[in-house]
C-alpha cells in the first residue's frame, strides 16, 4: 500500500509538473505573440517614418525650387521697379531744385512792386555786389545738393 501511495503521490507531482510546464509554455506562446506583434508595430512605425523622411526631402528639395524661383522673380521685379522709381526720384530732385532755384532768384531780386515790376532795376541787378551775391547763393545751393545726394 505504501508502493502505491508512493505512487499516487508521484503521479500528483507529475501532474502538478505538467501543469507548471504547460502554464509555462503558454505565457512563453503569449509572449512571443506579443513580441511578433511589437516587432511588426516596430516596422511598421519604421516603414512609416521612411515614408514620412522621404516626404519631408521631396518637399524640402520642393520648397527650395519655390524659394530660387520666388528670389528670381523679386530680383526681375526689383529691377523693373527700381527704374522707374529712380526715374521718378530724378525727376522730383530736378523740380526740387527748380523751385530752389525760383526761390533764391527771386530773394536776391527782391519783393515785386504793386505795379508787378521788380523794386530792382537791371542797373542794380548787374551790379558786382549783387552777381557775387546771386553767385554765392547759387555755389551754396549746389554744395547742399552735392553733400546730400
Amino acid at each position: 500500500m505504501n508502493h502505491v501511495h508512493r505512487n499516487l503521490h508521484q503521479l500528483a507531482e507529475k501532474q502538478k509538473q505538467i501543469a507548471e510546464l504547460k502554464l509555462q509554455q503558454t505565457q512563453t506562446e503569449n509572449r512571443n505573440r506579443l513580441i511578433s506583434i511589437l516587432l511588426g508595430i516596430a516596422v511598421v512605425v519604421v516603414a512609416a517614418f521612411s515614408f514620412l523622411g522621404l516626404r519631408l526631402r521631396q518637399a524640402n528639395t520642393r520648397l527650395q525650387q519655390l524659394t530660387q524661383a520666388r528670389e528670381y522673380f523679386l530680383g526681375i521685379v526689383a529691377h523693373n521697379v527700381r527704374r522707374p522709381l529712380s526715374s521718378y526720384h530724378g525727376m522730383a530732385e530736378m523740380v526740387n531744385d527748380a523751385l530752389k532755384i525760383i526761390r533764391l532768384l527771386r530773394r536776391c531780386r527782391g519783393p515785386l512792386t504793386n505795379r508787378g515790376r521788380k523794386s530792382n532795376n537791371c542797373s542794380t541787378m548787374s551790379s558786382p555786389g549783387h552777381c557775387l551775391s546771386v553767385k554765392n547763393c547759387l555755389i551754396n545751393l549746389c554744395f547742399s545738393h552735392s553733400t546730400s545726394a
